[in-house]
């Protein structure tokens, strides 16, 4: 029996403040060849491609199968088949990637100190067009990534602050999307579109950016990875209930050249509250990647603050082969632990000219991340016993090179993703009952 795979979203609608209503829209995935592993029937519907009356690969169209033939890989192979096969759809987990973008007005200082950028310049002292700032660095690097993985996330945004002052985010850039079946080149578009128009300045909200991202519905489904991403110049702050205030210096950490007035609670260092975000967002199931940006992250302030919050995510930043390219430019491998000393990506340098995101960057090690959650994770339209996910033709049963994550979401491990990943998603993936 073939199983079509929908999503159901409910919402509550108030009447007169006494009766409340639920109405309910039904998302149904569109069978294409970015969303189907198996093959697409005559009702436009994504089917395992395994059986004899409907065999197909890649989101191509079904084939029927004569009698002496069989369905093998996805194509009607000489000889009458020997075993029934189960129709489980298969079809890929795109990953939510929510991009959480600081653009404090000291993202307008320099990315890194000499060469053409002036002593000194930045918010209050334009740098020339000529010198990279880390504002500039982030917006080209980060649309290469928007347009490089389009196709491999659902992408969506928060930048912050939203004013000159300590204005916190109360909405998305570009909002997570609930739609089933997406248009994911144009979520990337917009949000590249409103990177292109975003102007730094201003202190940095981190806890308020952090908590939208909490508060959002979507990102708490369990039918895919929801990955965010938290791009940082420097420490948090703009935090009017800090308890920690300009009356206690030791314990305020003022991050301002002066705290007092109306400052006296805004510029202390806000690390509870953001450490209680971040600690909240990772609690639900986001998996958080910490991206530090420019010379003053080295501080030993702005280390504390970072380090804190990426230990307390479940995403930890490996070495597995040993090496410090691993661990992206000016970071250094542990032996002990295959761990990077520091547990977030930094990003201090410029890039090489002519690249966009070369290999062992910060962003190139973002983008294999994308890459792994939208090609080794796929929804499952049910899991019969005997369930055996089929790689290039070879049999894995459950615990060899796949497991269910969460609900009926099957994650490919070990050298199973790696098959895949090397194929580029060319690999013929599909989940049979045997």
């Amino acid at each position: 029996m073939s199983l079509r795979l929908g999503f159901v979203v409910c919402f509550t609608v108030a009447l007169a403040m006494v009766v409340s209503v639920a109405a309910c829209s039904t998302y149904e995935l569109r069978c294409t060849p970015g969303t189907c592993t198996g093959c697409c029937n005559s009702n436009g519907n994504c089917v395992s491609g395994v059986a004899e009356n409907a065999c197909g690969r890649s989101g191509s169209a079904c084939s029927s199968c004569q009698s002496d033939q069989h369905c093998a890989d996805g194509s009607c192979a000489p000889g009458a088949p020997t075993k029934g096969t189960g129709d489980i759809v298969a079809t890929s987990a795109i990953p939510d990637v929510v991009w959480v973008v600081d653009k404090s007005g000291s993202m307008l200082a320099p990315i890194e100190s000499g060469g053409s950028c002036p002593a000194g310049c930045g918010q209050t002292n334009p740098c020339p067009s000529s010198c990279a700032t880390r504002w500039a660095t982030i917006r080209t690097v980060l649309t290469n990534e928007l347009n490089a993985s389009a196709l491999r996330a659902r992408h969506s945004g928060v930048f912050y602050p939203t004013d000159d002052t300590c204005g916190a985010p109360t909405a998305f850039e570009v909002e997570p999307t609930i739609d089933a079946s997406p248009d994911l080149t144009a979520l990337a578009t917009s949000l590249v579109t409103a990177l292109g128009k975003a102007k730094p300045t201003g202190g940095t909200p981190t806890a308020r950016a952090l908590q939208l991202v909490g508060e959002n519905a979507q990102l708490r489904r369990n039918d895919r990875e929801h990955l965010v991403v938290l791009i940082t110049d420097g420490v948090p702050n703009c935090n009017a209930m800090n308890v920690n205030t300009c009356d206690n210096p030791t314990d305020c950490r003022c991050t301002l050249n002066s705290c007092a007035g109306g400052t006296c609670a805004l510029g202390c260092l806000d690390e509870a509250a953001t450490n209680k975000a971040f600690t909240e967002l990772s609690a639900a199931g986001a998996r958080v990647l910490v991206v530090a940006v420019g010379l003053e992250v080295s501080t030993s302030t702005a280390e504390g603050v970072l380090t804190l919050l990426a230990r307390n995510s479940a995403e930890k930043l490996s070495c597995p082969g040993g090496t410090d390219a691993e661990c992206g430019p000016d970071n250094t491998c542990d032996l002990s632990n295959h761990r990077c000393l520091l547990p977030y990506y930094v990003m201090r340098r410029v890039l090489a000219p002519g690249t966009t995101v070369p290999p062992q960057s910060v962003f190139g090690r973002l983008d294999e991340r994308i890459r792994s959650s939208s090609l080794c994770r796929y929804v499952l339209s049910s899991v019969p016993s005997g369930t055996t996910l089929i790689v290039n033709g070879q049999a894995h049963a459950m615990g060899d090179g796949w497991e269910l994550e969460s609900g009926n979401v099957a994650r490919l491990t070990g050298a199973t993703c790696g098959t895949v990943l090397a194929d580029d998603g060319k690999a013929t993936v599909s989940f049979e009952v045997r």
